[in-house]
């Protein structure tokens, strides 16, 4: 395994913000033939104050040696728009 990079962390701590202030409004859980991942769906004000729904899946694998991720952040930091927090 190799050592995280700051470049990367930077960058998560960037698209995180994005979630300051965010909604939980609903949960849910995602399946397929093998698992199921919790699901949140957030209300999230962009950048211009417009609020809009959307939604994330979190994602490790069962033995927690991973970083872990939220399937759909991405999506979610293009609505809001390029003027992070």
């Amino acid at each position: 395994m190799s050592k995280y990079d700051v470049t990367s962390k930077d960058l998560l701590k960037e698209n995180l913000s994005v979630l300051h202030g965010a909604v939980i409004v609903d949960t849910y859980v995602e399946t397929d033939d093998w698992d199921a991942w919790p699901g949140l769906v957030l209300e999230v004000t962009d950048k211009n104050g417009k609020k809009f729904f959307d939604s994330v899946i979190v994602s490790q694998d069962m033995e927690g040696n991973g970083p872990g991720v939220l399937l759909g952040l991405e999506n979610i930091v293009e609505s809001v728009g390029s003027e992070v927090v």
